[in-house]
């Protein structure tokens, strides 16, 4: 064969989509492509589920490759989930990848544009602001429950009345604060109120579409929607359990109704009336811009074959997303029958559809330079079975909820949400819609990595690690109780057995140990600023009844605004967690560190917080036994803190004016702290170089130097996106949401839109 004639042949196969190379196994999809194209680049797929199935009809030998399915830029509207299952699993050894094309921007979507808009006239029970305001048009047939709406990519407000919280109920809580009775699960339905909130109620026609909004403890929100309204006796009921009673201590809970037109205050404010199919909306412009609503819970769903109460999943494996963009899906709402089944204080529901991209089942895959945004549900869940996801390089910003999830099965023996990795990613302004929403929160997941990530501007924790906490264990018949209908006790019975004084906890706590699988994670080099901007009664960096061996290091909190809140704290029933070479800075109103129960802070920096540490057991905790305090440095703390009695405090540098006193304190508790009072001699705390003098007395003491460059914490600029990096912000697209009209502690001096980084 001549060359010439070589070359004809192969340009022939090119053309038919068959080329000599990589073309056989890549596939293109584009917006303006068509379901009978080949898949080429010159002829590209229309959609993800064509790219899938053709390459669900490869023959094995042709499998035996990596695979790509290139997205060219472009909307891709999204009337279904998107799921890959196992026949969609890659041979080992290799992966199939659904990636932008080169420098395009393909954008994943649900959103349902919002077409008839006119000017209102003649409603009733309008507020006298927003008369002549209103502009209505037909809600979409394809959306039956709207909950979210977006102009482009920014979340609008739903109407909203003004607080009317009232007194609490007489009735006996658990250490939870939720009912410790099953009779008493009434209070956490029934909401009353005072006479002088009357103006706020009606018997709405529409009463399933208005919401109850509830911080019923300083922890937790709940968004639930109303059953009945009984204005002779008022009182409301909701259609499903909060976390707690619907009402606790004015000074830290709150509550209001969502979705009325009687509460169109504001230009940005919505409502939706199901009964009628309309919704009514008071335009920033002047008149509605490009209004959608998101129609899907999740877009995409990587789901392998989950065999829920037996020891074995089959898993999705080697999946590979890269480049994408994932954009409007709905908020996730609680429903009927889920009391016990959310995972901490509720701040999610278990095995549950509301995240842009969801694994469930899933082994060896990856999301990488991804931009996760504007949704009113979380960004990303790894569900029930996860085992080596990597997380890397992507930016999340603007959710409804969580950020990244990470949960696991309930304690038991099945132990298989493990081995992750969340790396080099920016996670801000999560939680916009349901204020626990966190950065990073891993629950019953364990041996992960999360390092290098940036969190900033986050309504709840930056990063949290958790479990069941014990005393949820003490009781099985409460099954109401927070995360109780998640522990499989047909695992762990024989183990717990029925010897066990339920009043020795220390014994009850190594007892539980082995089913609390958020374990052995690394929390490393991460930065967290701004956290906490919404609730209260938390910390930037938690860990509450997560199981043994995590590890904290070198990782950098800072900038806490508002008051009492915490850098980083080992919360109820965490035991044996190290926390080492962090860096807690700029808390002026609250504290650097909580220790309670036997967790390790050693060679840490404190500098400019309200108070430098406390304690408080939890109830029916022990006290803190074999606790240790060692080689800090704290600097300008305004107060010592509380009094740690039957921990090791020793080799620490303190440098503030309360630190004698607190010494004192401590030892007239009959406890001892063994520190230093001395300037530990840093070159320039004030701003940020906490590079220690040769001289420095902290040295003397032990003190590990280790790098505290601000650079050094947070995502590694020279490896993260440029195109991603430029779309970070610390600006509010949405002004904060507080119909409450204040924050949830009452001492905090900043109003929502007032909160900025340092």
């Amino acid at each position: 064969m001549t060359k010439s004639t070589f070359n004809k042949l192969a340009f022939g196969l090119v053309g038919l989509g068959l080329s000599l190379g990589l073309q056989a196994k890549d596939y293109f999809i584009s917006p303006k492509g068509s379901d009978s194209n080949p898949g080429t680049i010159e002829k590209p797929f229309a959609s993800l589920e064509q790219a899938r199935d053709t390459i669900r009809g490869l023959s094995l030998k042709e499998k035996q490759d990596d695979i790509n399915v290139f997205l060219r830029g472009g909307v891709y509207k999204l009337n279904k989930t998107f799921i890959l299952n196992t026949q969609d699993s890659a041979l080992d050894g290799y992966k199939t990848t659904y990636a932008a094309y080169k420098n395009e921007i393909p954008v994943l979507s649900s959103a349902v544009k919002i077409n008839g808009w006119k000017k209102a006239s003649g409603i009733a029970h309008l507020n006298s602001k927003a008369k002549g305001k209103i502009w209505v048009a037909d809600i979409p047939k394809e959306i039956k429950n709207p909950r979210v709406l977006f102009d482009g990519d920014v979340w609008q407000p739903r109407s909203n009345s003004e607080s009317f919280l009232g007194e609490p109920y007489d009735h006996e809580r658990a250490d939870s604060m939720g009912p410790l009775h099953e009779k008493d699960l009434w209070t956490c339905k029934k909401v009353p109120w005072d006479p002088k909130y009357d103006h706020i109620f009606r018997q709405w026609e529409n009463i399933e579409d208005i919401e109850c909004a509830l911080v019923p403890v300083p922890w937790t929100m709940s968004l639930i929607q109303l059953k009945d309204i009984n204005i002779k006796e008022r009182y409301l009921t909701m259609a499903f359990h909060a976390n707690a009673a619907a009402y606790g201590k004015k000074n830290f809970c709150t509550n209001w109704l969502e979705n009325s037109v009687d509460f169109i205050s504001e230009p940005g404010n919505w409502a939706s009336n199901t009964k009628t199919g309309k919704v009514y909306y008071w335009p920033k412009g002047d008149k509605p811009g490009n209004m959608t609503f998101p129609a899907l819970d999740v877009l995409i769903k990587v789901e392998g074959d989950i065999d829920y109460k037996g020891p074995v999943d089959t898993p999705v494996r080697n999946i590979v997303f890269k480049g994408l963009t994932f954009k409007h899906a709905k908020r996730g709402d609680w429903y009927k029958d889920r009391k016990g089944w959310g995972i901490q204080h509720d701040w999610d529901t278990f095995d549950f559809d509301n995240a842009l991209l969801r694994f469930r089942g899933a082994e060896n895959c990856e999301v990488t330079e991804c931009h996760l945004t504007a949704t009113g549900g979380s960004a990303m869940r790894l569900d029930l079975h996860a085992q080596n996801i990597d997380i890397n390089n992507n930016l999340i910003s603007y959710t409804g909820h969580m950020g990244i999830l990470l949960c696991g099965y309930g304690p038991g023996t099945k132990d298989v949400n493990r081995n992750n990795i969340i790396r080099n990613n920016i996670v801000h302004h999560v939680g916009e819609i349901i204020w626990n929403g966190h950065g990073i929160f891993a629950w019953q997941s364990g041996n992960n990595k999360i390092i290098n990530n940036t969190i900033h501007d986050v309504p709840r924790k930056g990063i949290g690690l958790c479990g069941v906490r014990c005393q949820m264990f003490m009781a099985p018949d409460k099954w109401w109780d927070e995360g109780c209908q998640t522990i499989r006790w047909h695992e762990i019975k024989d183990f717990l057995g029925d010897d066990l004084n339920l009043n020795d906890n220390r014994v009850y706590a190594e007892r539980c140990a082995p089913f609390l699988h958020a374990r052995n994670n690394l929390v490393e080099d991460n930065l967290i600023i701004n956290a906490l901007r919404r609730l209260n009664d938390g910390s930037a960096l938690n860990i509450s009844g997560a199981g043994k061996g995590n590890i904290v290091r070198h990782n950098m909190v800072r900038d806490l605004v508002r008051h009492n809140l915490v850098g980083i704290r080992t919360d109820d029933w965490q035991r044996d967690t190290l926390i080492i070479n962090n860096i807690v800075m700029n808390n002026i109103h609250g504290r650097a560190f909580v220790l309670k129960d036997r967790n390790n802070f050693i060679n840490n920096i404190v500098y400019n917080v309200g108070q430098m540490i406390t304690n408080r057991p939890y109830p029916k905790q022990e006290s803190f036994v074999d606790a240790q305090f060692i080689r800090n440095i704290v600097v300008d703390a305004k107060k010592y803190g509380g009094i740690l009695e039957q921990s090791t405090f020793k080799d620490n540098i303190y440098f503030f004016p309360d630190a004698e006193k607190g010494i004192a304190r401590h030892k007239k508790k009959g406890a001892n702290d063994m520190s230093t009072i001395a300037d530990p001699l840093f070159a320039d705390p004030a701003n940020g170089d906490f590079t220690l003098s040769p001289d420095s007395p902290a040295l003397k003491l032990g003190f590990k130097p280790f790098d505290t460059r601000r650079e050094s914490f947070g995502i590694r600029e020279k490896s993260y996106p440029a195109r991603l990096k430029a779309l970070d912000s610390d600006k509010d697209l949405n002004d904060i949401h507080d119909p409450a009209g204040k924050m949830i502690q009452t001492k905090n001096p900043h109003k929502p839109t007032d909160i900025k980084k340092k």
